[in-house]
């Protein structure tokens, strides 16, 4: 069972899964509370648009053929606690494919 805790192993195998207010999702329904230039990437890369993590509806990194965009947005308490899972799994799975990953 994925915990919000574990949640980064999920993350990193691109794994469909729900804990709680955090998700990974191969389908994702919406910008949610994105805005800015972080709204217009994901506008511009949702077609494409393989895994993402989402937090509260909320798409917080995803993943497309050119490698992750993790957004810089910040938000509540608990959906920056998912922002810090998600960047450790996208770190593992970025060491897992020698991929050299910046954002």
């Amino acid at each position: 069972m994925t915990t919000t805790r574990n949640a980064n192993a999920a993350i990193a195998s691109c794994e469909t899964f729900r804990a709680s207010a955090l998700s990974g999702v191969t389908t994702v329904p919406g910008a949610g509370r994105l805005d800015g230039a972080d709204r217009d990437r994901f506008y511009a890369d949702r077609d494409a648009i393989a895994y993402a993590v989402m937090s509260y509806g909320t798409p917080i990194a995803w993943l497309t053929p050119r490698g992750w965009h993790v957004v810089g947005q910040r938000f509540s308490v608990t959906t920056s606690r998912h922002q810090s899972v998600t960047l450790r799994g996208v770190r593992e799975w970025c060491e897992r494919s020698g991929v050299t990953c910046v954002w």
